[in-house]
């Protein structure tokens, strides 16, 4: 049986398998700072979420593993245009300079557009080998756009205040959004009569790993003058919709036979980060 790095491991094997077709046919630098943001770390939680959903209704991982790296490279543009100076300005992302710092500003931009493209580039190729792949990859298209994780986004950037409801509704744009479509993907090719059972389960991992996200780096002292659900409304209160939630994970995974299953554990281990 697989331990959980070795679905890290595969997922990066395809990703730099990707990188390499297009290496001679773009241009150096571009090239270079694409590499520098999707080889440089990360915990792949998402693809590794997508292999781990096609497991629990017997689909080989290779049918989906297209769009597990699309998905990374689209969570990826994210991250470069997310640390820009007119976003979040961030110098450093996982101990590194970040692509502007390393490069410039516009190289940075364009790395990101380049890893967006190159990520339908990818989906599309996919979907014309496997064509009942293609709802599953609109599905992460509208994850990435303006009704999903860049709609999300917008809002982070534009209020100066919540509500608790808005500031949900913010999470399930910005994060939960990719992490709904990577663990739906599977199910919406398979046609699966339990995708309405795994969104509703997706939604609620996607709510606890931003929950957990915020109380983590609430108590290492980071993010403590920026808006997120613990310093609007508390730590406790984050904690208890985690709980919450958990409890509704499981009820779900029990309802669907997939509570002994590597996609209910890696869950698990999201939550229990807080451990």
């Amino acid at each position: 049986m697989k331990g959980l790095s070795d679905y890290k491991s595969i997922i990066e094997g395809e990703l730099k398998s990707r990188l390499n077709s297009i290496k001679d046919k773009t241009e150096e630098k571009l090239f270079s700072a694409m590499e520098y943001a999707l080889m440089g770390g990360g915990k792949r939680v998402r693809p590794t979420l997508m292999l781990l959903s096609a497991e629990t209704i017997g689909m080989p991982h290779g049918r989906v593993l297209p769009l597990a790296a699309a998905l990374e490279c689209i969570h990826t543009y994210s991250l470069i245009h997310d640390d820009l100076p007119c976003m979040d300005n961030d110098d450093y992302r996982r101990g590194a300079p970040t692509v502007h710092k390393a490069y410039s500003e516009a190289t940075a931009v364009l790395a990101g557009d380049g890893l967006l493209n190159f990520a339908f580039e990818i989906m599309l190729s996919a979907c014309l080998n496997d064509p009942a792949l293609l709802s599953a990859a609109k599905q992460i298209a509208e994850a990435a756009g303006a009704t999903g994780m860049a709609g999300g986004q917008a809002m982070d950037i534009s209020k100066t205040q919540y509500t608790e409801s808005e500031m949900l509704n913010m999470y399930s744009l910005k994060t939960g959004a990719l992490i709904k479509a990577a663990i739906c993907a599977p199910y919406i090719a398979a046609a699966s009569p339990n995708l309405g059972k795994m969104t509703k389960l997706a939604g609620r991992i996607g709510l606890v790993f931003q929950l957990v996200d915020d109380i983590l780096d609430y108590k290492a002292g980071q993010d403590k003058d920026k808006l997120t659900f613990v310093t609007l409304f508390g730590e406790e209160k984050a904690g208890a919709m985690v709980c919450e939630a958990n409890r509704e994970i499981k009820a779900l995974s029990e309802e669907m036979g997939i509570v002994d299953t590597r996609f209910y554990e890696y869950a698990e281990a999201l939550s229990h980060r807080l451990t």
